[in-house]
């Protein structure tokens, strides 16, 4: 499962890398290989895109500050998801039941990390699954976490 979710560790483990751990995390002997700045080649860097840009505009934390001084953080974090202000709807939700935290993490996954068939609807991979994975682990999706793989790499 670690080959199909991060393929490169193939290379780097044979170059001494995150060998035998989890979603190849250094430990802290194989630590040395990882790049503290500059080289961005260890993790596959090639060319810088944006993919996500938002504004926080005054009025969104206007109508934020709104809710939760009345009390509903529900309708609070809510629209802080609508708004995509994850900061905001993570600490909100973070404060409430763990069904609002997951869902949250999963909103945030799927717009941050989910594939764009909008450019070609065949495609099912963006080389983010071991970040979908990990995130879901986090989250407390156990198993579960693993539906946000490729049917391929099942």
């Amino acid at each position: 499962m670690r080959a199909a979710l991060v393929p490169r560790l193939g290379s780097s483990q044979a170059n001494g890398g995150a060998e035998g751990t989890p979603f190849g995390f250094a430990t802290p002997a194989a630590a040395s290989a990882i790049p503290l700045s500059g080289d961005m080649s260890y993790f596959g860097k090639k060319e810088e895109h944006i993919l996500a840009s938002y504004q926080v505009k005054s009025s969104s934390l206007d109508r934020m500050q709104e809710l939760l001084l009345n009390g509903d953080r529900r309708k609070a974090y809510h629209y802080a998801l609508d708004q995509k202000m994850w900061a905001h709807a993570m600490l909100i939700s973070s404060s409430m039941d763990k069904e609002a935290w997951k869902e949250v993490v999963s909103e945030f996954v799927k717009t941050e990390l989910g594939v764009d068939n909008s450019k070609s609807p065949s495609e099912t991979s963006n080389g983010r699954e071991s970040l979908r994975v990990a995130y879901g682990l986090f989250a407390g999706e156990g198993a579960a976490a693993s539906k946000s793989l490729p049917s391929m790499l099942l």
